[in-house]
């Protein structure tokens, strides 16, 4: 039954008074509905408070719990939510998109780097995670990593290094998301040098053109 107004008619769709109220009743189900023992029915309520977006922000912290779900789909629907609703992460949430780094499932780690990198500088704390993951398993995890890395532009002495040995993947994405991730450390590039002068003469011509762009933020000696 839609509920009504004293005058007896229903409320209008626009009735944000009357949306905040049925928001606040049927929130504490939703969030119990994260821990369902149907499958369909968590992932029906992941879904939903990702369709929220911003309005579900309050959640997140009891969100974050079901990126540790023992079902795939409901772990990657968790962290592509996580980065709908979320402008700046809850406690916890970067260290459990860290871990999601390491899902047996590529979907999830794709899923998780993406939620990173939309986090930028304030991913930071998952640097670690993401330099364990860069230069492991299918190119698309791989890209998705080192898009992040490139987002968060934090710890270049430790990340460039690891990120130049991508340079050398078979993968030509792969090539290209590592120079263009080095170029955005700017002087700290040095530390790829010899990479990128092999890198700048790649196949590929888009790997040379990043590669050619990070290696000019390398102070002339």
């Amino acid at each position: 039954m839609i509920p009504t107004s004293s005058c007896g008619a229903a409320p209008k769709p626009d009735d944000k008074r009357w949306f905040e109220k049925l928001f606040q009743a049927v929130m504490p189900d939703l969030l119990s509905n994260l821990e369902h023992p149907v499958r369909s029915i968590r992932l029906t309520a992941v879904e939903t408070l990702e369709n929220l977006g911003p309005d579900a922000y309050a959640q997140a912290p009891v969100l974050v719990k079901s990126l540790a779900d023992p079902d795939q789909i409901v772990r990657w629907a968790t962290a592509r939510a996580l980065g709908r609703i979320d402008g700046t992460p809850v406690p916890g949430e970067i260290e459990a998109l860290g871990r999601a780094l390491s899902d047996r499932d590529l979907s999830v780690r794709v899923a998780a780097a993406a939620t990173l990198e939309g986090f930028g500088s304030q991913a930071a704390a998952a640097v670690p995670a993401l330099l364990r993951a860069v230069n492991v398993g299918d190119a698309d995890a791989r890209i998705a990593v080192l898009r992040a890395l490139g987002a968060i532009g934090k710890d270049g002495k430790q990340v460039v290094p690891v990120v130049a040995r991508a340079l050398v993947h078979p993968d030509r994405r792969v090539r290209r998301a590592a120079a263009e991730t080095i170029g955005r450390f700017g002087a700290d590039a040095v530390l790829a040098a010899d990479a990128l002068e092999r890198a700048v003469r790649d196949v590929d011509p888009e790997v040379r053109r990043f590669a050619s762009e990070a290696a000019l933020n390398i102070p002339l000696r």
